[in-house]
């Protein structure tokens, strides 16, 4: 199944009846009904757009965009592929999925600074607020991904805050092998003051 976007309507086929559905690029809506069999639906795999649809969808999207740009024809596009879907499948509603061919549609690449392939950008109300080159397996495409986008549907932390909580983290850590350190510089006085 796949979805795909031309201009300002995304272009979905219904899993379960296989009807063609035009879904609204702006603003997107991640869930709705088939118009054929009423069967619900969400938006569950990364949309492939083209330069109208990607403009549409980044200017009006609220949620969080993951937009990777990729070749059809490279090797590490193909291989993070399936990492790239089981991730849209797991922040369905909470976050969309992009994929710009970049041999399609360079421009889209030329504009996000896209040399390497694949490259991984996520953008909050049209701002890159994250970006990554080069094919990453999924348990690093997570780690990085959920930094901005909570899995579990609670607000993500602002990459201020991350950022903060992680520098005093590695300060506590450190505070805790200087102190091991002292520990056993102390230990070793001590047995050396007995002997």
């Amino acid at each position: 199944m796949t979805t795909t976007a031309h201009g300002v309507s995304i272009v979905r086929t219904c899993p379960v009846c296989g009807a063609t559905n035009n879904i609204r690029a702006a603003p997107i809506s991640t869930s709705g009904r088939c118009h054929a069999c009423k069967a619900a639906w969400r938006l569950t795999e990364p949309i492939l757009v083209d330069e109208a649809s990607f403009a549409a969808i980044t200017r009006n999207t609220r949620l969080p965009i993951v937009t990777v740009f990729c070749d059809a024809r490279s090797a590490p596009c193909r291989r993070m592929a399936p990492d790239l879907h089981e991730l849209a499948r797991e922040t369905s509603g909470r976050a969309i999925f992009l994929k710009v061919d970049t041999e399609q549609h360079p421009q889209i690449g030329y504009e996000f600074g896209a040399r390497s392939l694949p490259h991984s950008v996520i953008l909050r109300d049209g701002q890159v607020i994250s970006d990554q080159a080069g094919a990453v397996g999924q348990a690093a495409l997570r780690r990085w991904l959920c930094a901005y986008v909570d899995p579990s549907g609670a607000r993500p932390l602002c990459p201020t805050v991350f950022v903060r909580l992680m520098n005093g983290f590695r300060e506590w850590l450190s505070s805790l092998t200087n102190r091991r350190a002292d520990d056993d510089d102390a230990t070793s006085i001590r047995k050396a003051a007995r002997a």
